[in-house]
């Protein structure tokens, strides 16, 4: 269902895609510091198989929340927008179907994938070279690229791409409704607090 008779579709901006983005990656952050946290301790010599290990099992388990959350992409109400599913012939509607879920989320992954793809490359390239204290702060960089940078793009990747049989379109909320949003979920202080306020400033 949409909101109102009249739905003005609308090309999200960055803070929109950011809204978005984090809808489906605040659980996982949790994950993600955590992997921060041992990479700092994990980092001598002996230890550094270890650090690949925990890193690959981390990303996994990013992925695969965020495979089970895609859904809220769709569901969710942002404070200034929404995203509904457009299917070929029916009318607009506010669920995706496993296959949709899968295609929509395989969308999202890709430019993360890449991303990775390139953390980790850089870091070997530093390692190799003595660089140890600069792919400490690469490691802990890279989450911020990930949700301010890659994030955003992700979300334009599964809005712009064309799906078999259906396709996603932003719709602007009515200002009426925009009061009763409550600001982005998040989980725990400092850094995550900061995100959801800017989240929500920029919505």
């Amino acid at each position: 269902m949409t909101d109102g008779a009249v739905a003005e579709p609308i090309s999200l901006g960055w803070g929109e895609r950011l809204a978005a983005f984090w809808s489906i990656w605040w659980p996982c952050w949790i994950i993600v510091g955590l992997n921060v946290a041992f990479g700092a301790v994990l980092t001598s010599g002996e230890f550094h198989r270890s650090l690949q290990v925990l890193s690959v099992l981390t990303q996994a388990l990013v992925f695969a929340f965020q495979a089970l959350l895609v859904h809220r992409l769709v569901r969710k109400q942002y404070r200034s927008f929404y995203i509904a599913v457009l299917p070929d012939g029916e009318p607009p509607g506010r669920a995706l179907s496993t296959t949709e879920r899968i295609r929509v989320w395989l969308r999202t992954s890709w430019p993360q994938a890449a991303f990775i793809v390139l953390i980790y490359a850089v870091s070997q390239w530093m390692l190799q070279h003595g660089g140890r204290e600069a792919v400490q702060s690469l490691t802990t960089l890279a989450p911020w690229t990930r949700i301010l940078a890659v994030g955003p793009y992700a979300i334009d990747c599964a809005m712009s791409a064309k799906y078999k049989g259906f396709r996603l379109q932003a719709f602007r909320r009515p200002p009426r409704q925009r009061h009763l949003t409550r600001l982005p979920d998040a989980a725990g202080s400092g850094g995550n607090r900061a995100i959801a306020f800017v989240i929500f400033l920029c919505e």
